[in-house]
């Protein structure tokens, strides 16, 4: 797997979810010419990046990818404002997409950035050992947690929240997120704030009286052991998981997104239009010089922070 490149990729996916966090929690108001200036570059940076994922075809990113793109472009004579569907897709986005940071199948992926054989058997551990927990609660809590959820969102609607604020400010501190963050968005990452300390709660319950303890011997502890820390079974999946993410990589001349939009309008449609006139000719001819123009030098800049990986 070309770590660069994923460095890459995900860097600018960070980078996309860094906006659209700034998004839902504040909005455009149409106050300031520069600053609407700069709220419209936001939105037009993170319109091209999901556009750009779009086409690349990522799996369960295409998904999200498209909400952000249909709640801009629907109507783009306004922004999604708090309230409307479109706003509540944004936060459907934002919320989904951090889980997936969890799921290393899912690129781009910061568990990569550690070795495979290090990171992926106790993560394929903890998802199959928490699937099995969830699903039986999902079948018995839900309704009892839509419910709960329903009413948490009622009581904070009311006035409640502006008394911290006020308390802070005559401390001297300033909470600016508090008095600006949309209600909306509010719920939203409470919500969130609740499941992820569940599932630390549950995965720290789940390797404590799980996980085996491993030897730190050298001529007991081998690269093959880590693989097989927890069960052969575990092994034989991280090995797939693994061996299928080094594969995503493992492509010539990789333009990750937003990159992927140059590659469709510089190496795919002109490949397209040769074939259609019987001209044969391989994709690396033309996406050589459009990736050294492009990608090249982003990748000469992450190359020296891969070494530290």
């Amino acid at each position: 797997m070309d770590s660069k490149t994923h460095l890459l990729d995900l860097i600018f996916d960070v980078g996309f979810m860094a906006l659209l966090f700034s998004y839902v929690v504040r909005p455009p108001n149409g106050s300031g010419s520069a600053l609407t200036c700069l709220k419209s570059a936001r939105e037009a940076f993170i319109v091209i990046y999901a556009f750009s994922v779009l086409i690349s075809a990522r799996g369960a990113n295409v998904i999200l990818s498209a909400a952000t793109l249909a709640a801009f472009t629907l109507s783009p004579a306004t922004s999604p404002e708090p309230g409307e569907l479109r706003f509540y897709a944004l936060l459907s986005t934002v919320f989904f997409r951090l889980f997936m940071y969890l799921v290393p199948t899912i690129l781009p992926n910061p568990t990569l950035l550690v070795q495979h054989r290090r990171s992926f058997p106790p993560v394929m551990f903890l998802s199959q050992r928490l699937i099995r927990i969830v699903r039986p609660l999902i079948c018995f809590y839900l309704p009892i947690v839509v419910v709960s959820c329903l009413t948490f969102s009622i009581s904070m609607s009311g006035g409640s929240l502006a008394r911290p604020q006020a308390i802070f400010a005559l401390a001297g501190f300033d909470l600016p997120v508090i008095g600006v963050a949309p209600m909306d968005t509010r719920r939203v990452f409470c919500l969130f704030s609740v499941i992820v300390w569940l599932l630390v709660l549950s995965s720290a319950y789940i390797l404590g009286f799980s996980t085996p303890v491993a030897s730190s011997d050298p001529l007991i502890f081998s690269p093959s052991t880590a693989w097989d820390l927890y069960t052969p079974e575990v092994g034989h999946i991280a090995r797939i998981r693994s061996y299928r993410v080094i594969i995503a990589y493992a492509d010539d001349y990789l333009f990750p997104p937003p990159f992927s939009i140059v590659e469709l309008l510089l190496v795919t449609v002109p490949i397209g239009l040769m074939r259609l006139v019987n001209i044969r000719l391989r994709r690396a001819t033309i996406a050589r010089p459009v990736w050294n123009v492009t990608v090249r030098p982003l990748m000469m800049i992450v190359t020296p922070f891969c070494a530290f990986l």
